[in-house]
């Protein structure tokens, strides 16, 4: 029977759309129960943001590279990875097998600060970083030895930061 031409009589007493109507008034009290489950958190919400953008306002960041006790870390340079530098075959390692006097060290690190700075000169700062890199693993080897660098050699840190200014 095409609706068109059923009588408000016979649409009513129609029982076809029965399961629509049950399944709109499921969904209401779907929607109904989200509506005060928001509600009811809302407030608790509210206060827990207003917590977190105070702390976060007041926190301060520092730049990664940047934590060592007094405001800086030596960060390698020419391969992105502590492990090459510090790992069990990386390149201390490699530089303590040498079994190198601590004169020797000494001047193995003078050498590389002055091929850091040439490289610096010549604006390399990719060869310059992998020289800083050398830099300070003899320093790490001498310090293990407890053997203080030469007061006129270059430091490690003045050339990461003449390197990461380039």
């Amino acid at each position: 029977m095409c609706m068109s031409r059923m009588k408000v009589s016979q649409f009513l007493a129609s029982e076809s759309g029965a399961v629509t109507v049950d399944w709109t008034v499921l969904a209401a009290a779907i929607v109904g129960l989200g509506v005060a489950t928001v509600g009811a958190v809302r407030s608790g919400v509210i206060s827990l943001g207003g917590d977190i953008e105070t702390s976060l306002s007041s926190a301060s960041v520092a730049s990664l590279g940047m934590l060592g006790g007094d405001g800086w870390e030596f960060d390698v340079l020419y391969v992105q990875s502590l492990e090459w530098m510090h790992g069990p075959s990386g390149f201390i390692a490699q530089i303590s097998a040498w079994n190198y006097t601590p004169a020797q060290l000494q001047t193995a690190y003078d050498s590389y600060a002055r091929s850091a700075q040439l490289y610096i000169n010549q604006g390399n700062a990719s060869i310059a970083g992998l020289m800083v890199d050398h830099m300070y693993a003899v320093e790490q080897i001498l310090m293990s030895q407890g053997v203080a660098l030469s007061s006129t050699s270059s430091s490690v840190r003045s050339m990461y930061d003449a390197v990461t200014g380039m």
